[in-house]
């Protein structure tokens, strides 16, 4: 009895090992880039809101995090309501907006999979029609809770964003991530991003207060403040 329950201690131990040394492997830093990325400006490139044809916003809340590689911003709807009912289906705008920045991955932080799933098939048959592809990644979230310590809140959600950017998840093109609103979930990850980004450039205290100024460009008082108390998790986290 006591043989078999050493076994399975030592199993589950291994369990433990492996399993942390497959989150490390995940989400250990790469080697410092050959410049610091550059945070003294606001992200704010052009207009930072995406109409359609009609005059309908598609985009909202549009930022540069890192010039011709990451950008950030809202959803964008792949269909609309018909006043007379009955639902129209976009067009290319959302499309056409990222390809003009190269982005060939969407990291889409939303709740529902019938909105990551739409979200999906209009990129798929987007790309099939002009011949760019492009790939996405869906990460879910509690759109009512960014600033959680869970596995559906903002920390989550930067720690999947720096792993995939650190392993060139858009194969030399850009990458767009995006929350509900282009404000919430999105900061957060932005912010753990561009901590990581210039770790090793700057001491910690300096790159946040920098941080702080892009996140808020948008943000409120309170998700500043919301932001400071995840100061300490994020700092751990670009550390793994």
């Amino acid at each position: 009895m006591d043989s078999r329950f050493q076994r399975i201690g030592f199993i589950a131990a291994i369990s433990v090992v492996v399993l942390m040394a497959a989150g490390y492997m995940l989400m250990r830093p790469s080697p410092r880039r050959a410049t610091p990325l550059a945070l003294d400006r606001d992200g704010i490139d052009g207009p930072p809101i995406v109409r359609d044809g009609k005059g309908r916003p598609v985009i909202t809340n549009i930022r540069t995090v890192e010039p011709g590689v990451l950008y950030r911003g809202s959803g964008f709807p792949t269909s609309f309501r018909k006043p007379g009912g009955g639902d129209e289906y976009a067009d290319r705008t959302a499309f056409d907006f990222l390809r003009a920045r190269n982005v060939r991955h969407v990291v889409a932080l939303v709740d529902k999979p019938e909105t990551y799933y739409a979200e999906d098939g209009y990129l798929r048959y987007w790309s099939g029609q002009t011949g760019f592809p492009m790939e996405t990644t869906w990460v879910q979230i509690d759109p009512t809770n960014p600033f959680g310590r869970d596995d559906r809140g903002g920390l989550r959600a930067a720690g999947i964003l720096i792993a995939l950017m650190r392993d060139g998840v858009a194969k030399g093109g850009a990458v767009y991530v995006h929350d509900l609103d282009g404000l919430s979930h999105v900061g957060v990850a932005a912010a753990g991003y561009e901590l990581w980004r210039n770790r090793g450039w700057n001491a910690f205290d300096t790159t946040w207060t920098l941080v702080e100024r892009r996140f808020m460009v948008g943000n409120s008082a309170g998700e500043l403040r919301a932001l400071r108390s995840i100061r300490n998790d994020l700092r751990f986290l670009i550390e793994l």
